[in-house]
């Protein structure tokens, strides 16, 4: 079993971001770009994409697989996701990936589309939902995934459970 803490569009906020390290058990730490802060603070097992903040670091996207799942992580401002989600399926549909994770919207969601499904964790700083400031926590197995959005207190807001495509 592997498990991720993803955020993103932490804007500076470690503050925050090292209250819910304090009280998740990860093996790893992802940030879908504009933290804003030193990688550091994401610790050893940090996954890194950059945003469209000034001297923002990492990757424009990484490609990763864990558990028998591949995911894909991108910040979202280069697929032009203001403008919809057509940049974003193309990536998971180029990349055959089941899991895209992006920023940049400051917007919570996780949606099921042909092949996968799309999920922004939200913001830890100026949620643009109907969530407040959240994050959340991806739970793998051999076959199943479980993410689970949460609020800046580590309480659940909402949770979602599939099997991975192709398994029985």
């Amino acid at each position: 079993m592997t498990t991720l803490l993803v955020v993103s569009d932490v804007h500076g906020y470690m503050d925050r971001l090292r209250h819910i390290q304090t009280i998740e058990a990860v093996d790893y730490t992802v940030s879908l770009g504009d933290l804003e802060g030193p990688v550091t603070a994401l610790g050893e097992s940090a996954l890194v994409i950059h945003g469209n903040a000034f001297n923002d670091p990492g990757e424009p996207y990484l490609v990763r697989e864990f558990e028998h799942f591949r995911l894909l992580f991108t910040h979202g401002h280069l697929a032009h996701v203001e403008r919809g989600d057509h940049g974003l399926f193309r990536m998971l549909q180029t990349h055959r990936a089941d899991i895209l994770m992006h920023g940049h919207t400051h917007a919570a969601r996780l949606i099921k589309v042909e092949g996968g499904r799309i999920i922004n964790p939200g913001a830890l700083s100026q949620s643009r939902s109907t969530f407040p400031e959240s994050y959340g926590i991806l739970t793998l197995d051999d076959s199943t995934a479980t993410w689970t959005f949460k609020n800046l207190t580590g309480q659940v807001i909402h949770s979602d459970t599939w099997k991975k495509r192709g398994s029985l």
